[in-house]
Protein backbone atom coordinates (compact mmCIF):
# COMPACT_ATOMS: atom_id res chain seq x y z
CA UNK A 1 0.00 0.00 0.00
CA UNK A 2 1.56 3.60 -1.01
CA UNK A 3 1.02 6.71 1.41
CA UNK A 4 -0.27 10.24 0.67
CA UNK A 5 2.13 12.13 -0.98
CA UNK A 6 3.35 15.14 0.90
CA UNK A 7 6.15 17.53 0.62
CA UNK A 8 8.53 16.16 2.37
CA UNK A 9 8.20 12.29 0.67
CA UNK A 10 5.59 9.65 1.44
CA UNK A 11 4.54 7.77 4.59
CA UNK A 12 3.99 4.90 4.66
CA UNK A 13 1.17 3.01 6.23
CA UNK A 14 0.62 -0.79 6.73
CA UNK A 15 3.04 -4.03 6.54
CA UNK A 16 5.26 -2.08 3.60
CA UNK A 17 7.84 1.01 4.83
CA UNK A 18 7.42 3.69 2.52
CA UNK A 19 9.49 6.14 1.87
CA UNK A 20 10.34 9.10 4.36
CA UNK A 21 8.28 11.31 5.38
CA UNK A 22 5.78 12.30 8.18
CA UNK A 23 2.22 11.87 8.51
CA UNK A 24 -0.21 11.95 11.35
CA UNK A 25 -2.69 9.79 10.04
CA UNK A 26 -0.52 6.90 10.73
CA UNK A 27 -0.13 4.80 13.93
CA UNK A 28 3.30 4.97 15.70
CA UNK A 29 4.80 1.73 15.48
CA UNK A 30 6.50 0.34 18.50
CA UNK A 31 9.24 2.05 19.97
CA UNK A 32 13.00 0.49 18.84
CA UNK A 33 15.95 -0.74 21.20
CA UNK A 34 18.44 1.63 22.03
CA UNK A 35 21.41 2.51 19.71
CA UNK A 36 24.29 1.79 21.03
CA UNK A 37 26.41 4.67 22.35
CA UNK A 38 28.77 6.19 19.72
CA UNK A 39 32.45 6.33 20.22
CA UNK A 40 33.97 9.21 22.15
CA UNK A 41 34.82 12.15 20.23
CA UNK A 42 39.20 13.15 20.05
CA UNK A 43 39.80 15.71 22.80
CA UNK A 44 40.14 19.04 21.64
CA UNK A 45 43.49 21.12 21.73
CA UNK A 46 44.44 22.84 24.49
CA UNK A 47 43.99 26.32 24.52
CA UNK A 48 46.37 29.16 25.03
CA UNK A 49 48.09 30.22 28.55
CA UNK A 50 45.89 32.87 29.94
CA UNK A 51 48.11 36.02 30.82
CA UNK A 52 50.16 36.35 33.83
CA UNK A 53 48.66 38.50 36.77
CA UNK A 54 49.64 41.03 38.29
CA UNK A 55 51.83 41.08 41.80
CA UNK A 56 49.09 41.94 44.54
CA UNK A 57 50.39 44.80 46.63
CA UNK A 58 52.21 44.15 49.93
CA UNK A 59 50.24 43.14 53.17
CA UNK A 60 50.57 45.52 55.80
CA UNK A 61 52.77 45.02 59.15
CA UNK A 62 51.96 44.22 62.20
CA UNK A 63 52.68 47.96 63.44
CA UNK A 64 50.77 49.26 60.45
CA UNK A 65 47.67 46.95 61.32
CA UNK A 66 48.09 48.07 65.11
CA UNK A 67 47.83 51.84 63.92
CA UNK A 68 44.67 50.94 61.64
CA UNK A 69 43.22 49.25 64.82
CA UNK A 70 43.46 52.69 67.12
CA UNK A 71 47.23 52.76 68.12
CA UNK A 72 48.73 55.99 68.46
CA UNK A 73 52.49 56.63 68.97
CA UNK A 74 55.93 55.33 67.01
CA UNK A 75 57.00 51.88 66.52
CA UNK A 76 59.28 52.00 68.95
CA UNK A 77 56.60 52.83 71.72
CA UNK A 78 54.28 49.52 69.73
CA UNK A 79 57.21 47.53 70.45
CA UNK A 80 57.26 48.59 74.54
CA UNK A 81 53.83 47.87 74.42
CA UNK A 82 54.02 44.57 73.34
CA UNK A 83 56.40 43.18 75.69
CA UNK A 84 55.19 41.69 78.87
CA UNK A 85 56.75 42.17 82.39
CA UNK A 86 59.13 39.63 83.63
CA UNK A 87 58.53 37.21 85.81
CA UNK A 88 59.03 36.35 89.43
CA UNK A 89 62.36 34.72 90.34
CA UNK A 90 62.18 31.15 90.25
CA UNK A 91 62.78 29.25 93.86
CA UNK A 92 66.62 27.75 94.16
CA UNK A 93 67.48 24.77 93.35
CA UNK A 94 68.86 21.86 95.29
CA UNK A 95 72.36 20.95 95.45
CA UNK A 96 74.17 17.90 94.65
CA UNK A 97 74.97 15.51 97.74
CA UNK A 98 77.45 12.69 96.62
CA UNK A 99 76.46 9.64 99.20
CA UNK A 100 79.59 7.60 98.62
CA UNK A 101 81.83 5.69 96.31
CA UNK A 102 82.19 2.19 94.49
CA UNK A 103 84.86 0.47 93.13
CA UNK A 104 83.91 0.52 89.40
CA UNK A 105 80.53 0.81 87.68
CA UNK A 106 79.47 -2.19 87.78
CA UNK A 107 79.39 -1.55 91.50
CA UNK A 108 76.36 0.60 91.18
CA UNK A 109 74.37 -2.32 90.89
CA UNK A 110 75.07 -3.46 94.40
CA UNK A 111 73.06 0.39 95.52
CA UNK A 112 70.02 0.03 97.18
CA UNK A 113 67.57 2.35 98.65
CA UNK A 114 68.80 5.11 96.23
CA UNK A 115 66.60 8.43 95.54
CA UNK A 116 67.03 10.54 92.43
CA UNK A 117 69.33 12.92 92.59
CA UNK A 118 71.86 10.53 94.48
CA UNK A 119 75.62 10.56 93.52
CA UNK A 120 77.85 7.84 93.27
CA UNK A 121 81.74 8.35 92.76
CA UNK A 122 83.31 5.02 90.99
CA UNK A 123 87.14 4.82 92.28
CA UNK A 124 88.62 3.20 88.97
CA UNK A 125 88.19 6.16 86.97
CA UNK A 126 86.82 8.88 88.87
CA UNK A 127 83.42 9.46 87.18
CA UNK A 128 80.31 10.92 88.86
CA UNK A 129 77.56 8.83 88.63
CA UNK A 130 73.68 10.38 89.26
CA UNK A 131 70.79 8.23 89.74
CA UNK A 132 67.91 9.25 87.35
CA UNK A 133 65.39 7.04 87.54
CA UNK A 134 64.50 3.85 90.01
CA UNK A 135 63.02 0.44 88.81
CA UNK A 136 64.65 -0.27 87.55
CA UNK A 137 67.22 2.20 88.32
CA UNK A 138 68.74 4.38 85.95
CA UNK A 139 72.54 6.20 86.34
CA UNK A 140 73.91 8.71 83.99
CA UNK A 141 78.01 9.30 84.07
CA UNK A 142 78.67 12.61 84.39
CA UNK A 143 81.98 12.08 84.12
CA UNK A 144 84.89 12.96 85.78
CA UNK A 145 84.91 16.48 87.68
CA UNK A 146 88.22 17.91 88.49
CA UNK A 147 88.26 21.24 90.57
CA UNK A 148 90.50 24.28 89.33
CA UNK A 149 94.19 24.57 90.15
CA UNK A 150 95.44 25.79 92.86
CA UNK A 151 96.79 29.40 93.14
CA UNK A 152 100.53 28.87 93.00
CA UNK A 153 102.43 29.70 96.29
CA UNK A 154 104.46 32.46 97.27
CA UNK A 155 108.43 32.33 96.70
CA UNK A 156 110.47 31.69 99.69
CA UNK A 157 113.51 34.04 100.65
CA UNK A 158 116.97 33.48 99.63
CA UNK A 159 119.84 31.67 102.19
CA UNK A 160 122.17 33.75 103.54
CA UNK A 161 125.63 32.95 101.98
CA UNK A 162 127.89 30.79 104.07
CA UNK A 163 131.59 32.06 105.29
CA UNK A 164 134.98 30.79 103.50
CA UNK A 165 136.46 28.04 105.28
CA UNK A 166 140.37 28.51 105.87
CA UNK A 167 142.87 27.18 103.50
CA UNK A 168 144.05 23.71 104.57
CA UNK A 169 147.94 23.17 104.23
CA UNK A 170 149.53 21.98 100.62
CA UNK A 171 151.13 18.41 100.30
CA UNK A 172 154.58 19.52 100.84
CA UNK A 173 154.01 21.49 104.12
CA UNK A 174 152.62 18.37 105.64
CA UNK A 175 155.68 16.63 104.29
CA UNK A 176 157.72 19.38 106.01
CA UNK A 177 155.59 18.90 109.16
CA UNK A 178 156.37 15.42 108.73
CA UNK A 179 160.27 15.82 108.86
CA UNK A 180 161.24 16.51 104.96
CA UNK A 181 164.18 18.97 104.50
CA UNK A 182 164.97 20.39 101.32
CA UNK A 183 162.84 22.32 98.57
CA UNK A 184 159.81 22.23 97.03
CA UNK A 185 161.24 21.11 94.04
CA UNK A 186 163.10 18.56 95.99
CA UNK A 187 160.35 17.04 97.71
CA UNK A 188 158.60 17.07 94.23
CA UNK A 189 161.46 14.98 92.66
CA UNK A 190 161.38 12.43 95.18
CA UNK A 191 157.75 11.48 94.79
CA UNK A 192 158.58 9.95 91.37
CA UNK A 193 156.41 9.02 88.45
CA UNK A 194 153.10 8.89 89.37
CA UNK A 195 151.88 4.97 88.28
CA UNK A 196 149.22 4.06 85.99
CA UNK A 197 145.53 3.70 86.83
CA UNK A 198 144.38 0.69 88.34
CA UNK A 199 141.23 -0.90 86.44
CA UNK A 200 137.84 0.26 87.22
CA UNK A 201 136.29 -2.10 89.55
CA UNK A 202 132.68 -3.86 89.17
CA UNK A 203 129.54 -2.44 89.36
CA UNK A 204 128.26 -2.86 93.01
CA UNK A 205 124.85 -4.64 93.79
CA UNK A 206 121.66 -2.53 93.34
CA UNK A 207 119.82 -1.47 96.44
CA UNK A 208 116.85 -3.15 98.22
CA UNK A 209 113.59 -1.18 96.99
CA UNK A 210 111.90 0.88 100.04
CA UNK A 211 108.57 -0.24 100.99
CA UNK A 212 105.85 1.24 99.03
CA UNK A 213 103.83 3.94 101.61
CA UNK A 214 100.43 3.62 102.43
CA UNK A 215 97.84 5.92 100.34
CA UNK A 216 96.75 8.96 102.20
CA UNK A 217 92.78 9.27 101.90
CA UNK A 218 90.74 10.99 99.27
CA UNK A 219 90.28 14.56 99.82
CA UNK A 220 87.40 16.36 99.01
CA UNK A 221 87.10 18.36 95.59
CA UNK A 222 87.04 21.36 95.53
CA UNK A 223 83.20 21.93 94.50
CA UNK A 224 82.38 19.91 97.86
CA UNK A 225 84.95 22.11 99.61
CA UNK A 226 82.49 24.98 98.43
CA UNK A 227 79.44 23.14 99.32
CA UNK A 228 80.79 22.63 102.87
CA UNK A 229 81.47 26.13 103.12
CA UNK A 230 77.61 27.43 102.34
CA UNK A 231 78.16 27.62 98.15
CA UNK A 232 73.93 26.64 97.09
CA UNK A 233 74.36 25.45 93.41
CA UNK A 234 75.03 22.92 90.98
CA UNK A 235 78.88 22.04 90.00
CA UNK A 236 78.50 24.21 86.40
CA UNK A 237 77.23 27.53 88.56
CA UNK A 238 80.32 26.86 91.08
CA UNK A 239 82.89 26.56 88.60
CA UNK A 240 81.01 29.56 86.22
CA UNK A 241 81.62 31.26 89.68
CA UNK A 242 85.52 31.33 89.95
CA UNK A 243 86.35 31.95 86.65
CA UNK A 244 88.22 35.34 87.29
CA UNK A 245 90.59 37.62 85.24
CA UNK A 246 93.65 36.78 85.00
CA UNK A 247 96.01 38.48 87.42
CA UNK A 248 99.01 40.45 86.14
CA UNK A 249 101.75 38.82 86.10
CA UNK A 250 104.14 39.73 89.30
CA UNK A 251 107.30 41.54 89.56
CA UNK A 252 110.57 39.68 89.04
CA UNK A 253 112.42 39.55 92.34
CA UNK A 254 116.07 40.85 92.17
CA UNK A 255 118.62 38.43 92.29
CA UNK A 256 120.92 37.51 95.43
CA UNK A 257 124.51 37.98 95.88
CA UNK A 258 127.04 35.85 94.72
CA UNK A 259 129.17 34.79 97.76
CA UNK A 260 133.28 35.35 97.31
CA UNK A 261 134.85 32.67 95.87
CA UNK A 262 136.71 30.32 98.36
CA UNK A 263 140.86 29.64 97.78
CA UNK A 264 142.07 26.76 96.16
CA UNK A 265 143.35 24.67 99.21
CA UNK A 266 146.72 22.79 98.01
CA UNK A 267 146.78 19.13 97.11
CA UNK A 268 147.96 17.32 100.88
CA UNK A 269 149.68 13.68 101.19
CA UNK A 270 151.04 11.63 98.77
CA UNK A 271 148.57 9.15 97.12
CA UNK A 272 148.66 5.52 98.12
CA UNK A 273 148.79 2.39 95.72
CA UNK A 274 145.60 1.11 94.20
CA UNK A 275 143.42 -1.11 96.04
CA UNK A 276 142.51 -4.78 94.42
CA UNK A 277 139.22 -5.16 92.33
CA UNK A 278 136.22 -6.16 94.56
CA UNK A 279 134.48 -9.00 93.69
CA UNK A 280 131.22 -8.68 91.60
CA UNK A 281 128.29 -8.54 93.84
CA UNK A 282 124.81 -10.33 93.34
CA UNK A 283 122.11 -8.98 90.85
CA UNK A 284 120.08 -7.26 92.64
CA UNK A 285 116.14 -7.69 92.97
CA UNK A 286 114.03 -6.39 89.81
CA UNK A 287 112.22 -3.52 90.18
CA UNK A 288 108.71 -2.49 90.33
CA UNK A 289 106.95 -2.40 86.75
CA UNK A 290 107.12 1.66 85.51
CA UNK A 291 103.85 3.25 84.60
CA UNK A 292 101.71 3.13 81.32
CA UNK A 293 101.70 5.96 78.74
CA UNK A 294 98.07 6.16 80.05
CA UNK A 295 98.77 6.16 83.86
CA UNK A 296 101.92 8.63 83.21
CA UNK A 297 98.91 10.69 81.27
CA UNK A 298 96.69 11.00 84.65
CA UNK A 299 99.62 11.89 86.81
CA UNK A 300 100.60 14.74 84.30
CA UNK A 301 96.84 16.24 84.57
CA UNK A 302 94.66 13.99 81.90
CA UNK A 303 91.25 13.48 82.76
CA UNK A 304 88.73 10.61 80.85
CA UNK A 305 88.96 7.10 80.01
CA UNK A 306 91.84 5.23 78.63
CA UNK A 307 89.62 5.13 75.34
CA UNK A 308 89.22 8.73 75.38
CA UNK A 309 92.56 8.99 76.10
CA UNK A 310 93.49 6.75 72.75
CA UNK A 311 91.57 8.92 70.72
CA UNK A 312 93.12 12.09 71.51
CA UNK A 313 96.78 10.46 70.58
CA UNK A 314 95.54 9.68 66.80
CA UNK A 315 96.36 12.49 64.36
CA UNK A 316 93.80 14.10 61.50
CA UNK A 317 94.61 11.68 58.14
CA UNK A 318 97.38 13.40 55.92
CA UNK A 319 96.39 15.01 53.16
CA UNK A 320 96.64 12.38 49.72
CA UNK A 321 99.77 12.64 47.81
CA UNK A 322 99.89 13.44 44.20
CA UNK A 323 99.41 10.73 41.80
CA UNK A 324 102.40 8.82 40.35
CA UNK A 325 103.33 8.64 36.93
CA UNK A 326 101.83 6.19 34.71
CA UNK A 327 103.09 2.85 34.78
CA UNK A 328 105.11 1.70 31.09
CA UNK A 329 102.80 -0.61 28.55
CA UNK A 330 103.15 -4.81 29.87
CA UNK A 331 103.92 -7.14 27.00
CA UNK A 332 101.67 -8.75 24.36
CA UNK A 333 100.04 -11.40 25.67
CA UNK A 334 99.58 -14.94 23.80
CA UNK A 335 96.45 -15.21 21.84
CA UNK A 336 93.68 -16.49 23.41
CA UNK A 337 91.79 -19.96 22.48
CA UNK A 338 89.11 -19.78 19.53
CA UNK A 339 85.48 -18.93 20.28
CA UNK A 340 82.78 -21.29 19.76
CA UNK A 341 80.66 -20.87 16.39
CA UNK A 342 78.26 -18.02 16.30
CA UNK A 343 74.40 -19.02 16.05
CA UNK A 344 72.77 -19.51 12.42
CA UNK A 345 72.11 -15.75 11.05
CA UNK A 346 68.49 -15.45 9.29
CA UNK A 347 68.08 -15.98 5.41
CA UNK A 348 68.80 -13.06 3.62
CA UNK A 349 66.04 -11.64 1.20
CA UNK A 350 65.62 -13.48 -2.35
CA UNK A 351 68.54 -12.64 -5.42
CA UNK A 352 68.24 -12.11 -8.62
CA UNK A 353 67.65 -14.81 -11.30
CA UNK A 354 69.23 -14.55 -14.65
CA UNK A 355 67.64 -16.77 -17.44
CA UNK A 356 69.18 -16.80 -20.99
CA UNK A 357 66.14 -17.28 -23.95
CA UNK A 358 67.22 -18.77 -27.13
CA UNK A 359 65.77 -18.30 -30.47
CA UNK A 360 62.88 -15.17 -31.10
CA UNK A 361 61.22 -16.39 -27.90
CA UNK A 362 59.84 -13.47 -26.33
CA UNK A 363 60.37 -12.82 -22.46
CA UNK A 364 56.15 -13.23 -22.20
CA UNK A 365 54.07 -15.52 -20.95
CA UNK A 366 54.22 -17.00 -17.21
CA UNK A 367 58.20 -17.48 -17.42
CA UNK A 368 58.87 -16.35 -13.63
CA UNK A 369 58.49 -14.06 -10.41
CA UNK A 370 58.89 -10.28 -10.07
CA UNK A 371 62.48 -9.17 -10.33
CA UNK A 372 63.07 -11.77 -12.50
CA UNK A 373 66.28 -11.47 -14.82
CA UNK A 374 65.90 -12.54 -18.29
CA UNK A 375 68.80 -12.42 -21.26
CA UNK A 376 67.81 -13.24 -24.96
CA UNK A 377 70.30 -14.67 -27.26
CA UNK A 378 70.28 -13.70 -30.44
CA UNK A 379 71.57 -15.71 -33.43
Amino acid sequence: MYGKKKSRGYTGCGPVAGSTGSSSECEQGPRGYPGKDGQDGKDGQDGADGVIGMDGEDGLTAYEVAVEAGFTGSEEEWLDSIQGEQGPQGEDGEGLTINGSVDNEDGLDDVEGGEIGDIWVSNDDGHFWILTGTDPDVWLDLGAIQGPAGVDGEDGTNGTDGTNGEDGESAFDLAVDAGFEGSEEDWLDSLGTPGEDGAVGPVGPAGADGAAGVNGEDGLSAFELAVEAGFTGTYEEWADSNKGEDGKDGIDGAPGVDGAPGANGNDTGIPGADGADGAVGPAGADGEDGLSAFELAVEAGFTGTYEEWADGLQGADGVAGAAGPAGADGPVGDPGPQGNPGMKGEDGERGLTATFLHGDTPPGGNLGGNGDIYFQLLP
